[in-house]
């Protein structure tokens, strides 16, 4: 198996949230706490190419992504900053990079079979509604039939694919890797937990060094299982003051590597 360099994403602002879309474009939200903005950015994974860079809505800091569906974004806002809870919905299309539609009225709680469930909050209780995922166009006044939503909240969770993803582990259990990453790694004193994924013949691990007091730089390790030959090394946080979890994971054959908070190096796994 062979792993090369695909194509590398750069934010001016720390990278926030990853998700990767239906027909596999890959989203990245940023935030820029010192100016309170957030933007959004989304590329294809198949060529690399920008679908659209730095969008904004209206509201430039109190929003965030509810959600992908069937390629389309679902954003939410907050009905005051200081509240977490979420408030409207707007739907906006990945590939047109076109705003579908707005409200500010319902609130969102999940998507199933083409649909958007959401709920407006009432003075002790919720209504639930369902709207189409494409028009916001309004198909059932639920009433407050919590039981019911929450039965089809439940096949929904169930139905949601995540077979194409490989997350790293932190625990050693599988007596197989854990020498061989220890071996690997040599006499280094490592801080922290070591998280490692493998993806057919290969074996993949992030972990710690400390560099001078308090400080500490993360790396990223991918070995040949068939020869034991180290195919990358890279630091993805150079001199940090905490120690970083989440650096890596796979989807389908992309490894996708989270690099000094603003970046992502995106690689093609290749048979």
């Amino acid at each position: 198996m062979n792993i090369k360099k695909h194509f590398t994403v750069k934010s001016n602002w720390q990278v926030w949230r990853i998700l990767i879309s239906e027909s596999d474009y890959l989203i990245v939200e940023s935030r820029n706490k010192d100016t309170k903005e957030v933007s959004f950015h989304s590329y294809e994974l198949k060529t690399g190419n920008t679908i659209f860079e730095n969008f904004q809505l209206n509201e430039k800091y109190y929003v965030g992504i509810e959600t992908v569906y069937k390629d389309i974004l679902y954003f939410h806002k907050y009905p005051k900053p200081d509240l977490p809870n979420h408030k409207g919905i707007t739907a906006f299309d990945i590939g047109s990079s076109e705003m579908l539609w707005d409200n500010d009225e319902y609130s969102f709680l999940f998507a199933h079979d083409e649909k958007l469930y959401c709920f407006k909050q009432g003075f002790d209780e919720r209504y639930f509604y369902t709207v189409d995922y494409k028009t916001g166009k309004i198909l059932e006044d639920m009433g407050n039939d919590y039981r019911k939503v929450n039965s089809l909240r439940m096949v929904a969770e169930q139905q949601s694919k995540f077979d194409d993803y490989t997350f790293p582990k932190l625990d050693f259990d599988d007596s197989e890797i854990k020498p061989l990453v220890l071996e690997n790694l040599g006499n280094l004193e490592v801080y922290g937990n070591i998280e490692y994924a493998t993806y057919n013949n290969l074996l993949m691990f992030n972990y710690h060094l400390q560099e001078g007091k308090d400080l500490y730089t993360n790396y990223f390790r991918v070995i040949n299982l068939e020869n034991y030959n180290l195919l990358i090394e890279e630091v993805l946080n150079n001199k940090a003051s905490s120690l970083f979890t989440d650096s890596f994971f796979i989807y389908k054959d992309y490894l996708i590597l989270l690099k000094e908070k603003d970046s992502l190096n995106i690689y093609k796994l290749e048979m």
